[in-house]
């Protein structure tokens, strides 16, 4: 009969008589010679070459330590039999870009991805389990952890190294970026991400307060046909453009102080169509500007608001 754990085993009764101490298996020397190789015993595990399960024998599972050295050209797991208990401290320094997996037959293993050191682990005989909930960290370098229903988890969508945050595949709302580097790949969606990065940007869409940009370009709202009367909404962008097919009157709003706009006004083929500014627009000049009034004729409005002033100006005949 031997210990389901650490396979120490004893003679039956009566037998064995004057011989106790050295008798193998079953023996005292022997016996100790288990425990103490289960509180301190050191186990070598050469990698190289290995791959698919290998079962270990009892001498190399009894040991709390086991070492992993080599180098792995394929995945390996390491199985421990079924009904065996204990603690490991195992350290996978072997060589290559492979996992080491450790199980109990058939239970599902515990993985020591490559490079990811030494781990612990315990065993209830039936599962293994990261001793005080420590897990490896998943993936590989620069890749971002993530909670994944309880466990950690990693993926080659989000990366960080430490300098550049780099995005890719599907990015939802709520996602904040500041004071890094981002690049962004893939599909946005959500509200909070549609609406800011829309051509043109809903109304509401905000970025951070003082945000700087090293290169930015507003896409146009195309304002489309003057008709009798036209609004130009500063919140759906700062360049706009309108043709004039009648006479109009032109409505400005959501304009914010420290907001320059542009507006291309375009005479159709008939040209001479008049237009009503918005009222309390302040001139260049102190003079209230008239169209250009050739056909197709291009003029330029640049409004900036500055507190309650709206200062404007009209670049004509382009």
């Amino acid at each position: 009969m031997t210990t389901p754990n650490k396979a120490m085993s004893f003679p039956a009764n009566g037998a064995a008589v004057n011989m106790w101490d050295t008798i193998n298996p079953g023996g005292v020397n022997t016996n100790f010679t288990i425990v103490d190789a289960a509180l301190g015993g050191v186990t070598a595990l050469n990698a190289t070459g290995a791959s698919g399960t290998v079962t270990l024998t009892a001498a190399q599972y009894i040991p709390p330590n086991i070492e992993i050295s080599g180098t792995l050209s394929a995945a390996v797991t390491y199985q421990i039999p079924a009904g065996v208990g204990g603690f490991w401290s195992i350290n996978n320094a072997a060589s290559g870009a492979y996992a080491v997996n450790f199980a109990i037959a058939g239970s599902n293993p515990a993985v020591i991805p490559a490079g990811a050191g030494r781990v612990l682990l315990i065993s209830d005989g039936a599962q293994l389990a990261y001793m005080s909930g420590f897990s490896p960290a998943p993936g590989v370098t620069g890749e971002v952890i993530f909670n994944s229903s309880g466990l950690f988890a990693a993926s080659t969508n989000m990366t960080f190294d430490g300098t550049n945050l780099v995005v890719a595949g599907n990015v939802t709302s709520g996602v904040a970026l500041n004071a890094v580097n981002a690049v962004i790949s893939g599909t946005l969606s959500g509200a909070a991400l549609t609406t800011l990065f829309a051509a043109p940007p809903a109304i509401g869409a905000t970025t951070p307060a003082a945000a700087r940009f090293t290169s930015a370009a507003t896409p146009p709202n195309a304002i489309g046909n003057s008709g009798a009367a036209f609004t130009v909404d500063a919140s759906r962008s700062n360049v706009h453009a309108v043709t004039m097919t009648a006479a109009s009157t032109m409505t400005l709003s959501n304009m914010v102080s420290g907001q320059t706009i542009n507006v291309q006004i375009t005479q159709d083929a008939t040209g001479g169509r008049v237009i009503t500014w918005p009222a309390g627009l302040l001139w260049l000049g102190g003079v209230t500007p008239a169209l250009s009034a050739a056909a197709a004729a291009i003029d330029m409005l640049v409004i900036t608001c500055v507190g309650t002033n709206f200062l404007a100006a009209l670049g004509k005949g382009y």
